[in-house]
């Protein structure tokens, strides 16, 4: 199953220097970059904010007129980005996973039957794997609460 990244999760493995975890965490998959995520990071990148260099299986992708149309629809009804709705379609039309730290995208892909995970259930797969020991998930949680600033609430109920 390929994986589609929001700009928010996408941001924060480019934050810490390790897009190469998420390589790691889905071995099979393609990591899929919509547009106006991409469009999102490019801003970021030549504003000084974003250093992003895409691994091997991260790709860009263009929207078919029938994730376009979807992807506006959902813009149109409900409060989301750009980004959000196109990763939305793309995930529900290709059966995709859905990676985003949005509740409103959450809660959008939930009522669509999309499979998704969040920052801290992201956190939580790589211990569970084996990828990371215990100590190393709090540490990368740490230092992307540092350099993200971001909050990862109830850290020790996601690792327990």
């Amino acid at each position: 199953m390929d994986v589609v990244i929001d700009t928010d999760v996408l941001s924060t493995f480019c934050k810490i220097d390790k897009l190469e975890l998420l390589q790691i965490l889905f071995p099979k998959s393609t990591i899929i970059i919509v547009p106006s995520v991409y469009k999102e990071i490019r801003m970021a990148m030549q504003s000084g904010i974003l250093k992003y260099s895409p691994p091997v299986r991260f790709s860009r992708v263009k929207l078919e007129p029938v994730e376009r149309k979807f992807a506006k629809e959902i813009h149109e009804r409900k409060r989301l980005g750009e980004g959000d709705c196109e990763c939305i379609a793309i995930a529900k039309r290709r059966k995709s996973l859905l990676l985003t730290n949005d509740q409103h995208a959450q809660k959008e892909a939930s009522t669509r039957r999309i499979e998704y995970l969040d920052l801290p259930l992201i956190l939580r797969e790589f211990w569970k794997t084996g990828i990371m020991k215990r100590e190393q998930v709090i540490d990368l949680a740490t230092e992307i609460q540092s350099k993200d600033n971001i909050v990862i609430d109830n850290l020790e109920r996601i690792l327990g």
